[in-house]
């Protein structure tokens, strides 16, 4: 029985050198495998980027509302947040565009004005929304609880933002800048700007303001004391993306211009693309996509600025795009929110 077990002429076990030879063609067979898998990735990876730079894309609707008009949207993962021109918001689920949940937000069926949804931001959890007649709504998806902060700015709030899972910033027309908790929607910080604020993007602690005078200015979340100003153009600054130290803003008249903000400041490239005001604006290293008010969305080399692709046929209400690896989403379609799909 010891000879057998340890391998004798009779033995029903295998050799320590059978057992070697195995495991050796397992392990090729798993090289193997991993080799073709990231084959595969690299394959699919470049199909990808060669779709975004010629446009090729598939298209489906991800959100769709009856009787209504999306005005504006962002997602988080499968989760899609969208505001319209009655003043409510919605939530959706991506992949099967099924509609989850509607909040009234600002739609108030007494009221004479109009109560339109002018911005929003989602952070998974909520919703955070600005309207025309200057009220915020925070309403949470969880809870379905809804909170309606009415005459928060005196005009309509042209941007609105979660700084994190406590804080809320928005801005307005009026010149004004507010940082609230998004728990309960107390003000915390009220910063008077003395003009109109028609953008603004985060960055860590920083907040970084564009005005209908051109100019760009950097404020402290903290306590809303400025940084430094300069000025991005002799029109306001409708649109505004910040990443990787580089900005990136579109003003009134069309122009979009990069920035390199570890310099100070200085201006890389500016050129005019658009005929009308730019409303959104995002970009990585190798794109830059725009929309605005002609109802054009490009996208264009992030660096050279050299124009790829346009997609045209959207209308004057556009104000909000938003892409990651795959997908691009704009709206300007009217009840129809359209997802453009680069993989494949």
């Amino acid at each position: 029985w010891q000879k057998e077990a340890t391998g004798g002429e009779s033995s029903g076990y295998l050799s320590g050198s059978d057992e070697l030879d195995i495991g050796s063609m397992s392990l090729n067979v798993l090289a193997s495998r991993i080799a073709d898998i990231r084959e595969e990735d690299v394959k699919r990876a470049r199909k990808l980027a060669s779709n975004w730079l010629t446009g090729e894309c598939t298209h489906r609707a991800a959100a769709s509302l009856s009787l209504d008009t999306i005005l504006n949207f962002r997602f988080s993962e499968n989760a899609l947040a969208v505001g319209s021109a009655s003043g409510r918001t919605h939530l959706f689920e991506m992949e099967s565009g099924q509609h989850l949940i509607e909040f009234k937000a600002h739609y108030d069926e007494n009221s004479r004005g109009y109560t339109a949804v002018t911005c929003l931001d989602f952070n998974g959890n909520l919703i955070s929304s600005g309207s025309s007649n200057g009220s915020i709504a925070i309403c949470d998806i969880r809870t379905k609880r809804e909170l309606r902060i009415p005459e928060a700015h005196t005009r309509p709030i042209s941007a609105i933002a979660f700084a994190d899972e406590q804080l809320i910033v928005s801005a307005s027309e009026d010149g004004t800048l507010l940082v609230r908790e998004a728990s309960d929607g107390k003000c915390m910080l009220r910063v008077d700007l003395k003009c109109p604020v028609l953008s603004f993007v985060l960055q860590g602690h920083y907040i970084w303001v564009g005005k209908a005078n051109g100019v760009v200015s950097v404020l402290k979340l903290c306590d809303g004391s400025q940084l430094f100003e300069f000025p991005a153009g002799c029109d306001g600054v409708t649109a505004m993306a910040l990443e990787s130290g580089r900005l990136v803003t579109g003003s009134e008249k069309g122009k979009i211009t990069l920035w390199n903000i570890e310099e100070g400041g200085s201006a890389l490239r500016s050129y005019s693309t658009h005929q009308s005001p730019v409303v959104a604006l995002q970009f990585d290293d190798a794109k830059l996509v725009s929309a605005s008010m002609d109802g054009e969305v490009h996208i264009q080399k992030t660096f050279s600025g050299s124009r790829l692709y346009r997609m045209v046929g959207r209308s004057r209400r556009i104000s909000s795009l938003q892409f990651d690896e795959t997908r691009l989403l704009c709206d300007g379609t009217g009840s129809l929110l359209l997802e453009h799909c680069f993989e494949g």
